[in-house]
């Protein structure tokens, strides 16, 4: 399994970016976006409608590369899914208090599978931190104890740039793929 440090490279990135938007639109980060990859859903759906892979199509090799999505208020989530298998999920939350940014960051790593439509993840370790200014501790870690498997509906859009993950008790997620 890798190393979290590139994936978390690309977050802090993300961070000091300060991209988003107010709805849960995937974005490009770090750069420009991949040839035909949009910056934001909004800007090529006006353009030219979705392009979509059938759910039941996909395999994994469709969905490896680096995923990433960001809103306003600081929210962020990268997933990288690898070759052998693999993955690292990054969810950062920044918030601006009176006593300076409060930071919470969940790193989770595990092996998936892709089949029927699904994404599953299978999580193995996985850490929290939280630097919370107001409290006077530092940033604090702990290893995470809630190591369930995680079911997801997934298709991809726009040409395989936009990752559609939908869990069974939640609203749709999209992630822009940032890298192949």
């Amino acid at each position: 399994m890798r190393s979290v440090a590139p994936v978390a490279a690309v977050v802090l990135a993300l961070l000091l970016a300060g991209c988003g938007g107010a709805d849960p639109t995937p974005v490009a980060l770090g750069g420009p976006p991949e040839t035909g990859s949009p910056a934001t859903a909004s800007s090529t759906q006006a353009a030219r409608p979705p392009q979509t892979t059938a759910p039941e199509d996909l395999t994994a090799e469709d969905l490896l590369g680096l995923w990433g999505a960001g809103e306003d208020g600081g929210a962020e989530i990268v997933l990288e899914l690898d070759a052998d298998g693999t993955f690292t999920r990054v969810s950062l939350l920044r918030e601006e208090r009176e006593g300076g940014t409060f930071r919470f960051q969940d790193v989770v790593e595990g092996t998936f599978r892709v089949g029927d439509g699904r994404l599953t993840l299978r999580p193995t370790a996985g850490t929290q931190t939280v630097d919370d200014p107001e409290s006077g501790d530092g940033p604090v870690s702990t290893r995470k104890a809630d190591l369930d498997r995680e079911q997801h509906g997934v298709e991809l859009r726009e040409g395989g740039a936009v990752l559609v993950l939908t869990p069974a008790d939640g609203a749709p997620l999209l992630l822009a793929r940032q890298q192949s």
